[in-house]
This record gives C-alpha cells, structure tokens and sequence, in this order.
C-alpha cells in the first residue's frame, strides 16, 4: 500500500472532508475517518488510482497471471503462470489456479494457453515447459503426440523425425504409402530411403 497524500482537506457544499488517498485500498461506506478503515483490494487484483468506492475498481490480472497479494498496487505485482502452465481467466489469486498442460503440448511462463508439440516432437508428461525431439529410432507424424511410435525393422527415423524411411542396405518393397524395408542383396546397392523402384544394380548385373 502507498498513501499518495495524507490528510488532505476536501471541501463540499457544507462540510469539509480531512482525507489521506492511498492506493491498493478502497472504502465503500461513507463517514470513515482513519486510513484503517480502508479496503485492501483483494489478492488477485490491483490498483495504482485513489478514492476507489468499489472492490470491483481494483484491476484484474490478466490471463497468464496470478497475484497472490493484497493490496496490489501495479499490474507488475502480478505474477507469471510458471512454464507448463496456463491460466486464460482474469484475476486469479493464486498459482495453484494456473492448470497443467495437457500431455503432447507445452508453454512458456505468462501463457494464456499451451502450445501443441509439433509433428517429430513430444511431452510424455503433464505440465511439460517444453516439446522434446523424438529419440533415436522413433517417429511423430502429427501435432500433439505425448509417445512418440518406433520405426520399423530396418528403417530409421529422417531429418525431422516425422516418419521413417529405409535404412542403408535396405529398400522399400511398397509403393503404396507402407514401409516395408527388406534387405538388400548382393546384385544392388540400397542407400537410405532407397524403394523397389530406386534400387541401384551393381555393374554386370541386369533386371
């Protein structure tokens, strides 16, 4: 609380007023005559003006934020969701108000919602504050993933780890959207993301 001028005179038409303005507070009855008789504006709101009437003059937070104090003199006083949280109402007054992110999305601090992991990313867990690579010999192909599939035999995740294509030595024997990576022979060489129509033969041999 900050008391901006105190023990000022205010005069009417045929009375005179000996007020103290603070801010933070409020007073909704008349004739009080002590700065304790003043309101705090409630956790979860703030306000930095004077000779407030109302609870509802003091400020709301806003989404992505809590305050947790009484008083509040400044929409700074306000605090950040943490990260893997969010809060998309005003005035909330406390951290516990701010809600997980659900699994296969993830936030930053101060968010008023979570984000979605990307095609070749995941959260396996509930309030996750970031999006992780899929591991080695894995895949995502869609947005929102919380477990990320296993490539097939023979095959290996590509650059954006969004799906697998056939490993070195190995080819793809459908056309058809499917993989199925059978093993090279001795007659062809199969470099990565090779299929049944790229195959390379080997000098002195013919199909």
């Amino acid at each position: 609380v900050k008391v901006t001028e105190k023990f000022k005179v205010e005069r009417y038409s045929h009375v005179m007023h000996i007020v103290s303005n603070v801010i933070g507070k409020f007073n909704n009855k008349m004739g009080m005559n002590n700065i304790d008789n003043c309101l705090d504006c409630p956790q979860g709101r703030w306000s930095k003006n004077t000779s407030l009437t109302r609870m509802e003059d003091c400020i709301k937070c806003p989404p992505g934020f809590y305050g947790n104090e009484y008083s509040m003199t400044t929409v700074f006083s306000c605090k950040p969701c943490p990260a893997g949280k969010f809060n998309s109402n005003y005035g909330l007054s406390n951290e516990y108000d701010c809600r997980d992110c659900s699994t296969g999305s993830s936030s930053n601090k101060g968010s008023t919602m979570c984000e979605p992991c990307v095609a070749g990313k995941y959260a396996l867990i509930m309030g996750s504050s970031q999006c992780l690579d899929c591991p080695q010999g894995k895949y995502a192909s869609s947005n929102s993933t919380y477990l990320c599939s296993n490539c097939p035999d023979n095959s290996e995740q590509n650059y954006n780890k969004t799906y697998c294509v056939c490993s070195e030595d190995s080819y793809n024997e459908k056309l058809d959207g499917f993989l199925d990576c059978k093993t090279c022979n001795e007659t062809f060489t199969c470099p990565v993301n090779t299929n049944i129509e790229t195959i390379v033969l080997k000098p002195l041999y013919w199909r």
